[in-house]
């Protein structure tokens, strides 16, 4: 968002501003596209094939000249998803520019849940029996290992061989159930609401 007064003018450059400016451009106008071309955005208000008068922005007092001084900026790999953008002339903003407007259609990606690892009962090793077993496990897992030289590949394997005795032999913890909140029972069945005492 800014007030650059830039006219960056009728005719295409690269693929930043369109063929559908409106007159002449201005040094702001020139700095506007360098900023564009760096920060790899397009002026969106300069590439639909619009009437004039959706594309002046501001006009001088008394209505002497018009311009396109005011723009949209969006960044060129969403260049596909501007609908249209235009000016709206007559549109009640409490300035003397006319408002831009700009129509942009996304395609959103579904949010996908973090598949949560398991909760294992880990006090269940205090038991004898299962610590005994998951001991014997985790020993023989790691005699029958093939010998590596590294500290890191030794590690990687007894990471794995205490992974697999705590998926093998101790209990994983039951998932809550989530109860739907009953926003109903703190209602009167003639609909006033309880609080604490019964109301008159």
């Amino acid at each position: 968002m800014g007030d650059f007064n830039a006219k960056v003018g009728e005719g295409r450059i690269d693929n930043i501003v369109g063929p559908y400016g409106l007159g002449d451009s201005n040094e702001r106008g020139e700095r506007l596209v360098d900023w564009c071309r760096e920060k790899d955005m397009l002026v969106a208000n300069t590439w639909f094939p619009i009437h004039p008068r959706r594309r002046w922005t501001w006009s001088s007092p008394g209505d002497r000249s018009r311009n396109q001084i005011d723009s949209i900026l969006v960044k060129r790999r969403l260049r596909n998803s501007v609908q249209y953008a235009k000016a709206m002339p007559g549109g009640d903003c409490g300035s003397d520019h006319n408002p831009v407007v700009c129509q942009i259609k996304l395609k959103l990606k579904a949010f996908k849940k973090a598949k949560r690892s398991p909760r294992y009962q880990f006090e269940a090793l205090k038991k004898d029996e299962i610590r005994e077993r998951y001991n014997v496990l985790v020993k023989n897992k790691f005699e029958t290992l093939v010998a590596v030289t590294t500290a890191e590949e030794k590690w990687n394997q007894l990471k794995d061989c205490i992974q697999e005795g705590i998926e093998e032999q101790v209990p994983k913890r039951a998932r809550k159930e989530h109860k739907k909140m009953d926003y109903l029972r703190n209602l009167r069945l003639d609909g006033k609401v309880k609080t604490g005492q019964t109301l008159s």
